[in-house]
């Protein structure tokens, strides 16, 4: 299939970035069914491509696409008032899992899933946090097996906040029992001036695999951080799959896992918060069931006191590529990407510049292509006398290729100021789909649009 964008990516080549545009390839742009009344969509991939609609706090509707069009829509999420929807993720054969934090009045707050397969039976919402004790900011991950792990901050009477998950095997109805996968060590908010600013990231893969990762830094000193992983296989978190590490500065983590069981955690240190202050891409790799070795430092950047976007994939061919965009210090609005690759023996490539600075991208966002290739996505945010123009690139990184071929366009739509980011999949049919919402009036929300790269193109 990796001839899938090659006419775009030619096209791109021979007539230069004036005409690496939406056209080179791309279907006219249409609305996905459903989302009329306005809806932020994502995409997952699946034969030809689902797209998920999040149109309030608790409704999800799935809308599977097919070889001529769109199938019957699913609703899959709460549909509770009081359910904040937080995540959804699909398995490789359509089922659903939405994970939600229940924030009723005077009620303690608790992490929620809800399951819905691909004929539209549904299970749930169901209670998968402790349920005596608050818990809050649930992150999700399923694999195409459906191997499913949720992780989220529960707090523990004597411990505080601590991350806690639990894992779904494939074919089961339910979680196995929730899992407090280490003790923070001090009580208190999560958020709030002088307390730990907190993240937690969480992978699942086939076979039963799954990784969560957490870490935690003070924001009145922005120097004493501490990173956590924790490992399962077979659905169960083992203490010796555990890894702890004291560091410094810390300011966002990130954290993948291939189906082969490879492990990649990497984050960056420096916050940013002193003007002209160096931000550095730290990573570690292993296998999930050994131990990871110390933190490296693998690339380097300006930081201009905001968070940097941060995010890792593995690819069949036993790769993983990350995405970075320090910000620069001299421009407010974005920063060059760069791309770091950890190669299948476990070393890492010197990064590789995609955009520069004067690109001032702020979005980023990796996974795999076809045939084991690497696919990335970013957005720029420019500034001009009209205002604030948003372009969105992919570039594809070809199986074997130790570089990635020259950026296209994506399809965009003209905004009232809305952000609009393509979220964009490969298909296992052979097709490219892209989906970005709309604003049909100055901060109103409008239909979610799609487009559509095929082989045949």
């Amino acid at each position: 299939m990796r001839h899938l964008l090659a006419a775009a990516f030619v096209l791109a080549g021979l007539a230069g970035p004036a005409a690496a545009t939406a056209a080179a390839g791309w279907s006219e742009p249409a609305t996905v069914p459903g989302s009329e009344r306005g809806a932020f969509p994502s995409v997952a991939s699946s034969e030809h491509g689902t797209v998920v609609l999040n149109s309030g706090l608790s409704r999800v509707t799935v809308v599977p696409r097919t070889a001529d069009g769109f199938g019957p829509a699913r609703e899959a999420g709460p549909g509770d008032p009081f359910e904040q929807v937080l995540g959804t993720a699909l398995a490789a054969n359509g089922d659903t899992t939405v994970i939600s934090e229940r924030k009723r009045p005077r009620f303690i707050r608790r992490v929620r899933v809800t399951l819905t397969s691909a004929s539209g039976s549904r299970l749930g919402p169901m209670t998968i946090s402790d349920r005596a004790h608050s818990a809050q900011s649930p992150v999700l991950s399923v694999a195409p097996d459906g191997t499913t792990v949720a992780a989220w901050w529960g707090y523990a009477p004597g411990e505080g906040w601590t991350p806690q998950a639990a894992v779904r095997l494939p074919g089961e109805p339910r979680f196995a029992m929730r899992q407090q996968l280490a003790s923070q060590g001090r009580a208190g908010r999560l958020t709030g001036y002088d307390m730990p600013r907190a993240v937690l990231r969480a992978a699942a893969a086939n076979g039963g695999r799954a990784a969560v990762a957490w870490g935690f830094t003070s924001t009145s000193t922005s120097s004493t951080s501490s990173i956590g992983v924790a490992a399962a296989s077979g659905g169960r978190f083992s203490p010796s799959g555990s890894f702890s590490s004291p560091t410094q500065d810390m300011s966002e983590l990130d954290l993948s896992l291939s189906n082969d069981g490879q492990l990649l955690v990497d984050y960056i240190q420096g916050s940013g918060y002193r003007s002209g202050a160096r931000s550095t891409l730290m990573a570690a790799s292993a296998r999930i069931d050994r131990k990871l070795p110390e933190f490296a430092a693998v690339a380097t950047g300006d930081t201009s006191g905001c968070t940097c976007r941060l995010l890792s994939a593995f690819t069949e061919d036993g790769r993983a590529t990350i995405g970075w965009t320090p910000r620069a210090n001299a421009n407010p609005y974005g920063g060059p990407l760069l791309v770091v690759t950890r190669q299948a023996d476990g070393t890492f490539s010197p990064a590789e510049t995609l955009a520069p600075d004067t690109d001032s991208v702020d979005w980023v966002d990796v996974q795999p292509g076809p045939d084991g290739s690497t696919a990335i996505s970013w957005r720029s945010r420019l500034q001009t006398g009209a205002g604030e123009v948003d372009t969105q690139r992919l570039a594809l990184r070809p199986r074997g290729s130790s570089s990635f071929e020259a950026p296209v366009e994506l399809p965009s739509t003209a905004s009232f100021g809305l952000p609009s980011v393509a979220s964009l999949t490969f298909t296992s049919a052979g097709d490219a789909l892209a989906v970005w919402s709309t604003d049909s009036a100055p901060g109103v929300l409008g239909p979610a649009r799609y487009s559509v790269l095929s082989p045949q193109r």
